[in-house]
């Protein structure tokens, strides 16, 4: 198939969401990419209860982070195997058989694809890959709350699954990079989310159709040749890798800056190189890329660049006025002296929208805009020109009354009067002017003309680049996605970002003149970070403050370095567990061991933080260790309980499962609250840490105060002061959104206590409740 036909059934493929069921609709839109499949599941009734019920079991589902509330329905499309993967190879191979040379051993025109996708490759495990649809509840969603979605889905699964949402009327497909775990092969850890956002089921945007093509099966072998999943995988990847996007959109615009210096000339008091306008052209492309950006959220009308809609409102408007010959000069002669036709240096465009858009619209406040009144205004840039190349003048300034006013320096005129005195008094740089010696040319063939050929290889010092396709400046606009929201590294539009706009700047500024290129942004002050640099910045800034703002807010005690300032720590009376010494135990699901004097790590948790099946096996392996290591244990005997015990119970609870309330400020306050509140009366309270559905905490019951008791009142005030001020609070939200109802019960019934039996092992403690929200 072939890339028009693949467009044509993308194309219909979505207009069929408009009138057919969501599963239906999805499975022919992944169908005309080339990927379908009878493995399927269908879930009766769709909802997400049902999903819930029938993939949440071992690994539960976050539901604020998936936004389950939002769910409106949810289909499992199918699974995709190696077999039908083979299976659309061969069927794409015995097509193509038939216009072309048959090979004798297999009677094909090409080779069998061979696809095997057992084992690992390339630091990845992937042998099968996921398809879900969901309908969400609200017609817009934020690239987080889609990505937050996305994470939560593929945590249930050990294989890829691709997500695409249907919201309002559009969709948005999303994929999730994941990798094998660096020391357990057992786990994946998952990456980036990259999402098509955004794409509508009418009239979609032609960036959205090019880059679903691009995702098509055909395309992918055709460009990649994988054989595997993980190269599938890879090859998605790839087409959707915003960078490859970002280069392909830059050397297009570098296509058309070097095309364009032929044809455009600006004041002769415009910065100049060898005859030529590289700062005014360079300039002009940032302020209409900015433009394509706030367009984007809809401030900017599309009409002003409506190919179609700019002949019934221009007057001379020419977008097909260019000459035989678009590059080289006539006769070798200069700009300035190139005798070009009159419809070749037609700038009507230019003129009467983007310059009236830039300086009397995006710089001029909207209460004191209005066209100029003759000499009157002369060097008023804050006032409409060109008044007669409108069609209707009375009308021209409804399309910009609605344009945001931007305080910034990007749209400023640089014409500029300096005054009686200096010489010349006038300077003429972007040439905003009605006088026709002091405007500038820049012909509509540039923004709207056809796609054709070019020599560019003198500008590129490159003979590759003899025949290079070039395009209106607008029509390059029209066929990228925009997005104003810059990407992140664990979640990506696949769109071009604001970032965008100050490389284009800086990479074509340095590509005017390779040799002074450096010399040239620093003459003008332009050097732009490049994201990966923010990112390292940020991120450190943001884990210095987080380490320091969790230790302040959550943790009672301070760092690992630095000892515990409390009296329980400090205090000469701190006693190690004695197995000499009476202990009392007690059992119900787990064995609790006390002893008078003695400091407990105690950790208690949320009545949904552990799945009931983990826990049941967790205790049974630990009964029966039990059985098989009677007291007293030595250091090896301890050493092997951690490992086995408690580091696999930490990290079932770092794993988030639940509602994880705790994770809310106020539940937390109250939780605080109550750990504190008998502090230095009943018991010596040590360091603690409240995690979102656990806390540690190293305590000492004082005399005559029981350790079970102590625990019964902090979790018992805490449960029934959170409900009441949660769901009161709440009430008029309703239950569902809360979460606190689902359970009878806030906290688990049994905590895990475990008796302190060393000044080292009490200190190692210390150092597990600090470093606990870091590590998880």
């Amino acid at each position: 198939m072939n890339g028009n036909d693949i467009r044509q059934r993308l194309t219909a493929a979505l207009a069929g969401f408009v009138k057919c069921p969501l599963p239906e609709a999805a499975v022919e839109f992944f169908a005309s990419l080339g990927y379908n499949s009878e493995k399927r599941i269908v879930l009766k009734p769709n909802t997400p209860e049902t999903f819930v019920a029938t993939f949440a079991k071992d690994k539960p589902l976050n539901p604020e982070t998936a936004l389950l509330a939002d769910w409106q329905s949810v289909d499992f499309l199918f699974q995709l195997t190696d077999d039908e993967v083979r299976a659309a190879a061969v069927s794409q191979t015995i097509l193509s058989a038939k216009s072309g040379a048959v090979n004798e051993q297999t009677g094909l025109s090409a080779p069998q694809f061979l696809f095997d996708s057992k084992g690992k490759w390339n630091g990845a495990a992937i042998e099968s890959y996921l398809f879900f649809a969901i309908t969400l509840a609200k017609p817009n969603y934020t690239r987080t709350e889609l990505s937050g979605i996305t994470r939560a889905v593929n945590r249930l699964f050990p294989m890829p699954a691709m997500l695409l949402f249907r919201h309002g009327d559009t969709l948005t497909l999303a994929v999730i990079n994941r990798r094998l775990h660096k020391r357990d092969d057992a786990k994946d850890v998952l990456e980036k989310v990259t999402l098509i956002k955004d794409i509508r089921f009418v009239n979609p945007h032609r960036a959205h159709i090019e880059i679903l093509c691009d995702l098509s099966f055909d395309a992918l072998r055709e460009r990649h040749d994988f054989a595997n999943f993980v190269a599938l995988h890879a090859a998605w990847q790839k087409s959707l890798d915003s960078s490859e996007l970002n280069k392909r959109f830059f050397l297009e615009v570098a296509n058309w800056y070097f095309w364009a210096l032929h044809h455009i000339e600006f004041p002769k008091d415009a910065p100049k190189q060898d005859g030529k306008d590289h700062i005014s052209v360079i300039r002009l492309i940032t302020r209409l890329m900015f433009v394509w950006f706030i367009k984007e959220k809809g401030l900017v009308p599309d009409v002003l660049f409506d190919e179609r809609k700019l002949p019934q409102i221009l007057n001379g408007f020419a977008p097909n006025g260019e000459a035989d010959n678009p590059v080289c000069s006539k006769s070798g002669k200069s700009k300035g002296q190139t005798g070009l036709s009159a419809s070749h240096k037609e700038s009507v465009f230019y003129k009467a929208i983007l310059q009236n858009l830039f300086f009397a619209t995006l710089n001029t406040e909207m209460d004191k805009r209005g066209w100029t009144k003759e000499e009157q205004n002369f060097m008023a840039h804050s006032l409409y020109r060109f008044r007669e190349s409108f069609q209707k003048p009375a009308d021209a300034l409804d399309l910009f009354k609605n344009i945001p006013f931007l305080n910034g320096g990007l749209f400023e005129c640089l014409d500029k009067d300096h005054g009686e005195n200096a010489k010349p008094r006038y300077e003429r740089i972007d040439g905003f002017s009605r006088r026709e010696d002091s405007q500038a040319i820049v012909p509509d063939f540039l923004f709207f003309g056809a796609e054709h050929d070019v020599d560019l290889s003198a500008e590129y010092g490159d003979k590759k680049f003899k025949k290079v396709k070039v395009r209106g400046l607008i029509h390059t606009l029209n066929h990228y996605k925009f997005t104003v929201a810059e990407n992140t590294p664990i979640e990506e539009e696949i769109a071009l970002d604001p970032e965008l706009s100050g490389k284009v700047f800086e990479n074509l500024l340095a590509a005017y003149n390779p040799e002074t290129g450096a010399t040239a942004r620093k003459q003008t002050g332009s050097f732009y970070t490049p994201r990966e640099i923010v990112n390292y910045m940020v991120d450190e800034a943001l884990i210095a403050s987080l380490e320091s703002k969790v230790k302040q807010t959550i943790l009672s005690a301070p760092s690992s370095a630095e000892p515990v300032q409390t009296g329980l720590s400090a205090s000469p009376s701190f006693k190690p567990y004695n197995p000499e010494v009476e202990t009392h135990r007690t059992h119900r699901r787990l064995p609790h061991w006390t002893q008078e004097g003695r400091t407990y790590f105690v950790t208690f948790r949320l009545a949904d933080s552990l799945p009931q099946d983990k826990l049941k096996q967790w205790v049974e392996e630990r009964n029966i260790w039990l059985k098989f290591h009677p007291e007293p244990w030595s250091d090896k005997d301890w050493a092997e309980y951690d490992e086995r015990f408690g580091k696999k119970l930490e990290e079932w609870l770092d794993a988030g499962y639940g509602a994880c309330h705790l994770a809310r400020p106020e539940v937390r306050a109250i939780v605080e609250e109550c750990l504190n509140h008998f502090d230095g009366q009943r018991y010596d309270l040590g360091g603690y840490v409240v995690m979102p559905n656990h806390v540690h905490m190293l305590i000492r019951p004082r005399e005559g105060f029981e350790l079970s008791e102590i625990m019964k009142g902090i979790k018992g005030v805490s449960s029934r002061k959170v409900r009441q001020t949660i769901l009161s609070a709440s009430s008029s939200i309703g239950k569902g959104q809360t979460g606190l109802s689902a359970s009878p019960h806030f906290w688990m019934d049994e905590s895990f206590d475990h008796i302190v039996r060393s000044q080292a092992q009490f200190q190692k403690f210390q150092r597990y409740i600090a470093e606990n929200p870091i590590q998880a």
